[in-house]
């Protein structure tokens, strides 16, 4: 997100861009409660926090358990990704099934 905030792209490789990103996030520190990345919706779901980034798998079961959280885009846009898996339908070898 600090890429973005300084006009890059998310997938910038630019080194001088890379650090800029980094010393902008490094600002944010005394404000952070936590990072978890095991469970990135319970600090929400506890109550220890009321803002901040979280994977949308882990905003939903955090949503279907009742916490109040609501999911906001910046105007500067996200960065999206997609984790994907797949297994050929019929494999050559054994071991895939």
């Amino acid at each position: 997100m600090a890429l973005r905030k300084l006009g890059y792209s998310g997938n910038t490789t630019d080194p001088k861009e890379i650090e800029a990103a980094y010393n902008e996030l490094k600002k944010l520190m005394p404000n952070v409660a936590a990072f978890n990345s095991d469970n990135p919706a319970n600090p929400y779901m506890e109550g220890e926090v009321n803002l901040g980034m979280v994977w949308n798998g882990s905003a939903y079961v955090a949503r279907q358990a009742g916490t109040p959280l609501q999911v906001i885009w910046p105007k500067e846009g996200g960065i999206f990704w997609m984790d994907s898996l797949s297994i050929r339908r019929m494999p050559k070898t054994s071991t895939a099934r």
